[in-house]
């Protein structure tokens, strides 16, 4: 196994192909969602303005792992693919790239060098991932040619951090375990519950999966409102559904989140600009499920959902804070797993997030976790323990200050 380094987008152009492949089948993991979300959140050689005011440098920075032992180089460095594009577009588009790792480093004052996985941050994509064949036999040479890179080019970052990563995840479960072996700290805590509901064959079916009260009401909604005259359900399938569909999410999201008092996602200009742009793009692979409700002729609910070929992915949703009392939410919710359930998916997931309302659709938790890795660097180890120090303190600090309002609240009270 050969391990190299890319750290422009377009030398991977020719690799977009054998990317979707080694993906499988997950939209999050798949080229168009991860360069996308490069292009919209990564600068290569500027700081990035943030929405929030900070100012990050970010730069591409995607391993290839390669059995051909061709493509062998004399340095094994990771500057090596740095501006090389015609050749390296010959090598990169060859089909012995068994694996890709796909990160950036971002570089801040506090913490250094920091690897992350692509598509991380604000978007919060699920389900990333080592991009690798879950059947290959070669799998712990895979993973031990990345962890003999990461060690020989570790002056290259202080921190690998990956969030909210499948607890369960088989290849990055042994690929942090080979580098433990390999002297590198690595920290892991709990992150967020993901959830997930398995779709079976018919909606009868998927009914009687859940309780009797909530079964009584779903039934009750399609007798009394979808399957009336006053109920229409669309389903983007043209560019002009999805200019129409867009519109009406944001505006539903937005709008139920100020009601409650939140900002809502889009307020942030660099995210609404990323999703609007991959929906494109999803659209066009028929990847994407934008669906919105109208109830006499108003539109009240909206989803904005990602398909694979047997799951679909609930990311974001909207609703009129006008009509809740109508269920709203239930009633898109319920034409979007019948429609899941119609389309042979046999997954419907609801990603991250302990919302109550996923139990009650019968979905399931899955542990994810926020890992930290840090190299053996002397270096990379003291700026580590400070920063931890320095979070410590504050969350120390916080915890103080939230009893004392508690304890003030009380006693005014």
């Amino acid at each position: 196994m050969q391990v190299k380094c890319v750290r422009q987008l377009e030398p991977l152009q020719p690799l977009a192909t054998r990317w979707d492949q080694l993906a499988g089948d997950c939209p999050f993991r798949e080229w168009n969602w991860l360069t996308t979300w490069w292009q919209h959140y990564g600068n290569m050689h500027a700081g990035v303005p943030m929405d929030h005011g900070t100012n990050l440098q970010r730069e591409l920075y995607v391993l290839l792992v390669y059995a051909d032992p061709s493509q062998r180089s004399p340095s094994g460095s990771c500057g090596e693919m740095n501006g090389l594009k015609t050749a390296m577009s010959d090598r990169v588009n060859k089909q012995d790239v068994v694996a890709i790792l796909p990160c950036y480093l971002e570089r801040t004052i506090t913490r250094g060098r920091v690897l992350r996985l692509l598509g991380d941050g604000e978007v919060c994509s699920d389900h990333l991932s080592l991009l690798v064949e879950s059947n290959r036999t070669d799998v712990s040479q895979i993973l031990s040619a990345l962890v003999a890179f990461l060690d020989r080019n570790a002056d290259d970052w202080d921190l690998l951090e990956f969030v909210g990563v499948e607890a369960d995840d088989p290849m990055l479960a042994k690929l942090f375990a080979m580098m433990g072996q390999q002297d590198f700290q690595v920290c892991n805590r709990p992150g967020l519950k993901r959830w997930s509901v398995s779709l079976p064959e018919s909606w009868e079916l998927y009914l009687a999966q859940l309780s009797k009260s909530h079964r009584k009401q779903l039934r009750r909604l399609q007798r009394r409102v979808l399957d009336t005259d006053r109920a229409v359900w669309h389903l983007a399938e043209a560019d002009d559904d999805l200019a129409k569909g867009w519109d009406c999410l944001v505006d539903l999201h937005q709008r139920r989140r100020h009601s409650l008092g939140q900002p809502g996602c889009f307020t942030s200009v660099r995210f609404a600009r990323f999703h609007r742009h991959v929906a494109g793009l999803l659209l066009a692979a028929g990847k994407l499920k934008l669906s919105w409700l109208e109830l006499d002729g108003e539109p009240v609910a909206a989803e904005y959902m990602l398909a694979g070929v047997s799951a679909s992915y609930a990311y974001q949703s909207g609703l009129s804070p006008e009509r809740i009392e109508e269920s709203p939410g239930q009633l898109s919710l319920m034409c979007s797993i019948q429609q899941a359930i119609g389309s042979e998916h046999r997954q419907f997931d609801f990603l991250r997030g302990d919302e109550p309302y996923k139990a009650h659709w019968r979905a399931k938790p899955h542990e994810t976790c926020h890992v930290q890795v840090v190299p053996s660097r002397v270096g990379a180890r003291w700026r580590y323990q400070s920063w931890s120090h320095i979070r410590q303190a504050g969350l120390w600090m916080r915890d103080l200050v939230t009893s004392g309002s508690v304890e003030a609240g009380t006693q005014r009270a």
